[in-house]
C-alpha cells in the first residue's frame, strides 16, 4: 500500500505540496478497495461465513462508492481552496475507510481453516524428516 502511494506520488508529476495533498484526499479510495479485497479473500476461505462475507463484500462496494464521491468533492474543495471544507471531508472519509479496513480485516482473522489436514501433512513430513536422521 506504501509502494502504491509512493509510486501514484511521484510516477510522471511534479512532487510539491498541492499534488501530495491530492494524494492523501485520494488515499481513502485505496483503503477501501484493500478494504474489499479482504471482505473478499474471507468470503472465498471460508463456507461458514459466506452469507455475511457476500454481504460485507456489497456494503463494501456501496460504501466505495460513497468514498469515491466524497473524495471528488473534496478534491473541489481542496482546488477552491475551501480549506475548512476539504479537511472535515477528508477526516469523514478516512475514519470510514479506515473503519472498513479495520472491520474486514477483522472478518479475515476470524476465518478458521475447515480441517488442519495441510497443518498435520507438514508436522508428519517434518517428523519423517526427523526420523530419518
Amino acid at each position: 500500500m506504501v509502494i502504491a502511494f509512493l509510486l501514484k506520488l511521484v510516477v510522471d508529476r511534479n512532487v510539491d505540496v498541492p499534488s501530495t495533498i491530492q494524494a492523501f484526499i485520494e488515499l481513502p479510495i485505496d483503503l477501501m478497495f484493500l478494504a474489499m479485497t479482504f471482505a473478499v479473500a474471507a468470503t472465498l476461505s471460508n463456507e461458514q461465513i459466506q452469507n455475511k462475507g457476500l454481504l460485507c463484500s456489497f456494503i463494501g462496494i456501496v460504501i466505495a462508492i460513497i468514498v469515491v464521491l466524497i473524495t471528488k468533492k473534496c478534491l473541489k474543495c481542496f482546488l477552491s481552496k475551501k480549506t475548512i471544507w476539504w479537511i472535515a471531508l477528508f477526516l469523514i472519509n478516512i475514519l470510514i475507510s479506515s473503519y472498513g479496513v479495520v472491520y474486514s480485516v477483522g472478518l479475515l482473522v476470524s476465518v478458521k481453516p475447515e480441517n488442519n489436514t495441510a497443518v498435520s501433512y507438514q508436522c508428519q513430513t517434518c517428523n519423517s524428516l526427523n526420523d530419518g536422521n
